[in-house]
């Protein structure tokens, strides 16, 4: 008896010997799994997933508490982490504009670019990084020259009047959901100036748009859906689920589409440079995105039809529900703010008086000084995209703190659009007129805006 007890008294020991010594080591392996970041305040993370529970209920909602509640009240500077990675945030315009400077990489986070690249395509600008960034940069910034955009306002005025007079017919009294109705009109501008395809959303308006925009809106919304779930369903493709077959219709129906326009465009190109080397009459281009893509010179580095097809697919992405946001927001704080609405009516109405029922021009809405203040004061409040990252390729320091090359940086702009330090205490507020800084309309100079307080469409090498 005495030996038995002796017995499972070694093997009690052992036993618990064993238990401390794992628990040792898994308590110095949770230890270890948040350790080795920059020592900035922030939110305490908890084992195995960090501070992700926090955006569970929503990104604008995680970002106060993760990027405000949370950050170093002096310097705006906060951490938190997200699984095991450690990500920084800052708040104040002089951190912002030395992220925005020096990088213009941004490290993929597969499971975002996963679904982005199902939607996109693999030579989707938003995905790209490096070289292979650049030379897409480059050549969409040709598009993007401020001339070739001047040339567009006789397309977006089409659409708009069209719409106007769309919305002129619907009964009095009626209520309707100003950012769904704002989709039409936006995917109208956009289907002309990017590829020169007029969808004809804005003809009605009561229903659901036609088949193409139809289907982009609808795999907008996958793609959205799939990447903020935990559904492990959703995550897959080749599942054969009716979201799938679904998925993989509609995909069918806008590449279609779209690659339908390129071939046209690039057939079409082909059959102007013969004409032009014969010397005869050359059939004119529609000025839109897409031609000024394509180089006039054959032997120029171009994109290849797949890049061109992704591309425009990103500036669907890019204008459809940003856009659309924007003026439901723009809409919405005129409605509420009536003194303002009078203003821009009365400028509104001043331009069209001069031009005297002929086509608006460029210069015409260069002339609404007053209603680009109420633009940018709406984005300031509410930036269709509430968020932009960097990851850091060099050193930097910011707000007194080390932070090293390879760091993940948020910059949530909808929270440095109303930090007091950089807009003051009225940075709540909604008022058109601070943007009046040489005070054009009163006479009076306001207080110049930081450069990099203002950021809605990004900033730097990589703004939008």
């Amino acid at each position: 008896k005495t030996e038995m007890d002796t017995t499972q008294i070694t093997m009690a020991a052992g036993t618990l010997a064993a238990a401390v010594a794992a628990a040792a080591v898994i308590t110095t392996k949770v230890r270890n799994f948040f350790s080795g970041g920059v020592d900035i305040p922030g939110m305490k993370p908890t084992f195995p997933f960090g501070n992700v529970g926090v955006l569970s209920k929503g990104v604008l909602e995680g970002m106060e508490v993760l990027c405000k509640e949370h950050a170093d009240k002096k310097t705006g500077m906060a951490s938190f982490w997200l699984f095991s990675e450690q990500f920084l945030s800052c708040l104040h315009h002089e951190d912002v504009r030395e992220v925005l400077l020096s990088s213009s990489y941004r490290r993929p986070i597969k499971s975002i670019a996963a679904h982005i690249t199902r939607f996109l395509g693999t030579s989707a600008l938003v995905n790209l990084n490096n070289d292979e960034w650049k030379h897409h940069r480059r050549v969409m910034g040709k598009a993007f020259h401020y001339d070739h955009l001047k040339a567009m306002v006789g397309d977006m005025c089409f659409a708009s009047e069209r719409f106007i007079r769309t919305l002129e017919k619907t009964p009095a009294g009626e209520a309707m959901d100003v950012y769904q109705v704002m989709k039409f009109v936006t995917m109208d501008v956009i289907g002309l100036t990017a590829f020169g395809v007029d969808f004809e959303c804005g003809k009605d308006v009561s229903g659901g748009m036609p088949e193409v925009p139809a289907a982009f809106e609808e795999l907008l919304e996958q793609m959205t859906k799939r990447t903020y779930t935990t559904n492990p369903l959703m995550q897959n493709y080749s599942l054969p689920t009716a979201m799938n077959r679904k998925h993989k219709r509609l995909a069918a129906v806008l590449r279609t589409k779209v690659d339908g326009v390129i071939e046209h465009r690039l057939k079409m190109r082909e059959k102007m440079r013969e004409e032009k080397t014969k010397g005869e009459a050359i059939e004119e281009e529609h000025n839109d995105f897409l031609k000024h893509m394509i180089p006039e010179d054959a032997s120029e580095s171009a994109f290849t039809p797949k890049e061109l097809s992704d591309e425009l697919l990103v500036m669907l992405f890019g204008g459809f529900d940003t856009t659309s946001i924007f003026l439901a927001y723009c809409l919405h704080l005129l409605a509420i703010h009536p003194e303002v609405e009078e203003k821009v009516r009365a400028e509104a109405d001043a331009v069209f008086e001069q031009t005297r029922d002929g086509p608006l021009t460029y210069e015409d809405v260069t002339r609404l000084k007053y209603c680009n203040m109420v633009m940018k004061e709406t984005l300031r409040l509410f930036p269709p995209a509430p968020l932009t990252t960097r990851t850091t390729t060099k050193d930097l320091v910011l707000g007194g703190y080390k932070v090293p090359a390879g760091s993940q940086t948020w910059l949530p702009i909808s929270l440095i659009h109303r930090d007091t330090y950089n807009w003051g205490a009225d940075a709540e507020e909604f008022k058109p007129e601070r943007w009046d800084t040489e005070g054009e309309l009163d006479g009076i100079k306001k207080q110049d805006i930081p450069q990099f307080a203002w950021i809605p469409f990004s900033g730097g090498p990589r703004n939008c």
